[in-house]
């Protein structure tokens, strides 16, 4: 008996130390929960927007741009479709809003956007923003006066003189949030269709923006910063005609952009994407309420899976998201088929009506114009009637005073 009893006690204690040690092994198989948890636990202290007018997808490939391949390596890396807006500041304006130009309705300078933009809900927050922009391209307007935004306006110096601005507000202000707008392809160019000259203009922009990239690491920010960095796909006051800057027609309607910093993945191409679906994104990993007018959507396929987020989950998200969006596309393009049956029909009804109305007219005027004829007749036949009379009074008179000799 005691013989089975120390059995029966020396496998319970086996089975547990070997249950302990699968336990142990388990969680040491598991080496990337640590890493994810860490990569999550990284607190965004800096948002920088840099749009660069002018630069597709085409345009990249085509040069050797090692500062914007490495934030797309660190990140993702995606392109923006669908109707762009149609001038560099509409294109800001819905970056920054996160909502179509039918929402915000800002198209140009002298108007103001009818929806707050991301800067301006940051300062809300008791955070500093600024926004620097070659002064031919600033958008005018767009950030109100009690907004909080801190605007600098470049006057010269190009791609280069926008960056150096930045790099002196950094320095001397660290803002929560910095958005750039570069001028893009140098506009001293008059052959853009070179493919030389287009790949060194391209370096060159990837050049500067690698400037501010490295300000950011001196000061061991860089892990911590949220980085965008846009193409608009055209430039605007730059003596460059449109139709050589947005050739070919495949970037007609795209955009390129990359994002990188915490809660984002890392080296991912995600599917295209809208330019208003960008502030959504960065407002939920910063935990910035955007506009309630903002139509974007967060991309769920971007972020880092963690915290109760699985990769399926933010994939399906995602894929939610547009079947919605897809359904209410739908039911819009319906909606505008049969606004425009109505229309048909109206149209008809007032040709028609016109129609009618012309046919009235010529009716009308066909009577007037019997009407002048009789009028033209009678005062003809008076006409006749008064000279008959006259010759008939001039007869009688010669008649009667042969006759009776009543005048001498």
């Amino acid at each position: 008996m005691n013989i089975n009893k120390w059995a029966a006690i020396f496998a319970a204690v086996f089975c547990l130390i070997l249950c302990t040690a699968v336990f142990a092994e388990t969680e040491q198989d598991n080496p990337g929960t640590p890493q994810v948890e860490k990569k999550e636990q990284r607190v965004i202290k800096h948002l920088i927007f840099i749009s660069v007018g002018g630069l597709t997808d085409e345009k990249i490939r085509s040069a050797y741009t090692p500062n914007i391949n490495g934030l797309a390596a660190g990140g993702i890396k995606t392109s923006a479709v669908g109707a762009l807006p149609p001038n560099p500041r509409a294109f800001t304006a819905s970056l920054l809003t996160g909502s179509d130009v039918s929402i915000h309705g800002y198209t140009g300078s002298g108007m103001k956007p009818k929806t707050q933009l991301l800067p301006e809900i940051i300062c809300k927050y008791g955070k500093s923003s600024a926004f620097i922009a070659y002064e031919e391209r600033f958008p005018e307007g767009l950030f109100q006066e009690k907004g909080g935004v801190r605007v600098y306006k470049v006057k010269d110096g190009g791609n280069k003189g926008v960056i150096d601005e930045a790099i002196k507000v950094f320095k001397e202000t660290e803002p929560y949030f910095m958005g750039l707008d570069l001028p893009g392809l140098n506009p001293g160019e008059k052959e853009q269709e070179n493919k030389t000259i287009i790949a060194k203009a391209v370096n060159d922009i990837d050049e500067q923006i690698g400037r501010l990239l490295i300000i950011l690491s001196t000061k061991g920010l860089y892990d911590e910063c949220l980085i965008v960095v846009t193409g608009c796909g055209i430039t605007e006051g730059s003596g460059i005609t449109e139709s050589r800057i947005r050739a070919p027609e495949d970037d007609l309607l795209m955009a390129p952009v990359t994002m990188t910093g915490p809660g984002l993945k890392s080296g991912t191409v995600v599917p295209p994407v809208n330019i208003t679906d960008i502030t959504p994104t960065v407002a939920l990993l910063t935990g910035i309420h955007t506009a309630p007018e903002a139509n974007g959507m967060v991309l769920w396929n971007a972020l880092m899976p963690g915290n109760g987020f699985l990769e399926e989950n933010l994939l399906r998200k995602r894929i939610k998201d547009l079947s919605e969006q897809n359904a209410r596309l739908t039911g819009l393009s319906y909606k505008l088929e049969e606004e425009k049956r109505q229309v048909r029909i109206e149209k008809e009804k007032v040709l028609g009506e016109k129609e009618g109305i012309q046919n009235t007219i010529d009716n009308k005027d066909s009577q007037i114009n019997g009407l002048k004829r009789k009028t033209g007749l009678l005062k003809l036949v008076e006409a006749v009637t008064v000279l008959v009379m006259g010759a008939g009074y001039v007869l009688e008179y010669y008649y009667l005073r042969k006759k009776f000799l009543m005048f001498s």
